[in-house]
């Protein structure tokens, strides 16, 4: 019974992996893919980003499930990227943004124009795994 479980996590990511046409543009593309890559998300809405002023975000999703939190943003304006595109640094700026600290040590993935913040997860690694699988980065 292992074995198969074992050999079925791959089978889905390839699968989504390569699926024709599997053209990753918006959050919401991205959350589809996540999806059929076997994670389960019950709630999907869009991410405040009032607190961004001086950020051009063009859009940002907030995902949570049974053991699962994933946020997607998605920067196509290369100042805000430029300033952005370090996770580290995203964090600490959106954490001052909402005068709180987020719990815990979320997992940033960053494959241009995404920013993937993986703050719950039920196996480490898979969120950041599919999305590196599937995004392109773009110039």
């Amino acid at each position: 019974m292992r074995a198969r479980t074992a050999i079925f996590f791959p089978l889905v990511v390839l699968t989504a992996c390569s699926l024709p046409g599997s053209q990753i543009h918006t959050a919401d593309d991205l959350a589809q893919a996540l999806e059929k890559g076997g994670l389960a998300f019950t709630e999907r809405s869009r991410a405040n980003l009032s607190q961004f002023r001086h950020a051009r975000i063009d859009e940002g999703l907030e995902l949570r499930g049974d053991g699962i939190a994933v946020d997607i943003l998605r920067i196509t304006d290369r100042r805000t990227w430029n300033v952005y595109s370090d996770g580290v640094a995203f964090l600490g700026i959106a954490e001052a943004a909402a005068g709180t600290s987020f719990p815990g040590k979320p997992d940033v993935v960053v494959r241009r124009p995404f920013i993937v913040i993986v703050r719950e997860e039920p196996v480490a690694g898979r969120v950041r795994g599919i999305v590196e699988r599937l995004v392109k980065e773009s110039s």
